[in-house]
């Protein structure tokens, strides 16, 4: 009960819980969540309030049997209409892993929610042109937003490391990339660390490739040898500091093994 319109609702294929995105009136947009262990009877509030402010009656709302939204924003800056998506349980983006992806209709803007015990927080992961009207989710847990005009696009990192993680030996050369696919901006600085320490100089003279009016940049060192590392786990972070301020990072994991492969 309690729901004025919602749009946009999923599970989240681990854990069970039950996210419903529901439309607000004239001021807020909001989320519940409807945990997988709930026997049933919430009562999300509407029409006696919208999002957590009274509605109808103005004051004095909420006797206390109400579930308020586990997250919520106001009207403005273009937004006016939420667009429900799903908790990220795919493996390609790792930054968002666990994650409430969802967005508003009006604005186009992409948010992430993030859960630390019983508080949420939130924030713009993408901010497109895009008449959000639906999110979709692959077989893998990869995502995709859909907008009204009948475009369909799969949520990517703006920034991509390669190799990925995964097992390499010592006689190992490897292709170290980088791709950046966020346009109308220009890089102003690269930091790299392996493990935490700084070795920015492995991209000092790498080749830039590609052309931001083609959607991205391609940063390419080819033929690093393994055997400058050490046998050993080791964690690679490339972060890119941009022209608009903005700074984007990638890290994979690496194990790298003394012997060749038989």
């Amino acid at each position: 009960m309690g729901l004025r319109n919602p749009y946009r609702y999923s599970f989240d294929r681990l854990t069970g819980d039950l996210y419903i995105a529901d439309v607000g009136q004239d001021a807020i947009e909001e989320v519940n969540r409807q945990t997988a262990s709930s026997t049933g009877g919430e009562n999300y509030g509407w029409r006696l309030m919208e999002g957590d402010n009274c509605f109808n009656p103005a004051s004095n709302c909420n006797d206390g049997s109400l579930t308020l939204p586990a997250l919520q924003y106001s009207h403005g800056q273009g937004r006016c209409s939420i667009t429900g998506g799903y908790v990220y349980r795919g493996s390609a983006l790792s930054g968002l892993q666990g994650n409430y992806i969802y967005g508003d209709f009006c604005s186009g803007e992409i948010f992430m929610a993030s859960q630390s015990g019983s508080s949420w927080s939130q924030e713009i992961l993408q901010d497109t042109n895009l008449q959000i009207s639906s999110f979709g989710e692959d077989e893998a847990g990869e995502l995709y937003v859909a907008s009204i005009s009948g475009q369909v696009s799969r949520l990517v990192a703006p920034l991509s490391v390669s190799p990925g993680s995964g097992v390499y030996f010592q006689s190992q050369f490897i292709d170290l990339s980088a791709a950046l696919r966020t346009t109308g901006v220009s890089i102003s600085n690269i930091t790299t660390q392996l493990n935490g320490v700084d070795v920015s100089e492995i991209f000092s003279e790498c080749a830039v490739n590609g052309s931001l009016s083609e959607g991205g940049l391609t940063l390419r060192c080819p033929s690093i040898p393994l055997s400058v590392l050490d046998a050993g786990d080791y964690v690679f972070t490339m972060t890119l500091t941009l022209s608009n301020g903005a700074s984007v990072a990638d890290s994979v994991a690496w194990t790298v093994l003394a012997n060749s492969e038989p």
